[in-house]
């Protein structure tokens, strides 16, 4: 959990019967305008690695600032043409990637570094509203 905050925080679970190990190159550093929590684990299983990365993006803060800090490491992992799962609490809808100018650089940004969204409908569903602010991305590392 964060220091600065009650909400956040992110933990992944690994089979004991897995090869892993968590990776710090690929983290993202939070800072007062973007507060993000991250972590990164490379596994191996059968003799392949998969990098699996889990995301908290804090609410309210400029979608614009994550996205450079995500695309940086998104970079590096392409760089390193291993398969790679990404989950996260994003906080970012992405229904509005058609209107709202960030959200469709966000998405662009993931797309150009070879993620494909597997989550494409609502995560979050109350009585007058629908978004998708919660994410999986996966790039078989080509």
């Amino acid at each position: 959990m964060p220091l600065s905050s009650d909400v956040g925080g992110i933990g992944i679970y690994v089979r004991s019967s897995l090869l892993h190990c968590a990776v710090s190159a690929y983290h993202m550093v939070g800072s007062t305008d973007c507060p993000v929590e991250n972590l990164w684990v490379e596994v191996t299983k059968n003799s392949n690695k998969y990098i699996i990365g889990g995301i908290y993006r804090h609410p309210g803060h400029k979608i614009s600032i994550f996205t450079e800090k995500l695309d940086n490491t998104l970079t590096r992992i392409l760089n390193c043409k291993i398969p790679c799962f990404i989950a996260g609490d994003i906080n970012i809808d992405l229904k509005k990637s058609q209107y709202h100018e960030d959200t469709k650089k966000y998405l662009d940004t993931l797309i150009t570094n070879n993620f494909t969204p597997v989550v494409v409908m609502p995560t979050r569903i109350i009585d007058k509203s629908a978004t998708i602010i919660d994410h999986i991305y996966y790039s078989d590392g080509s």
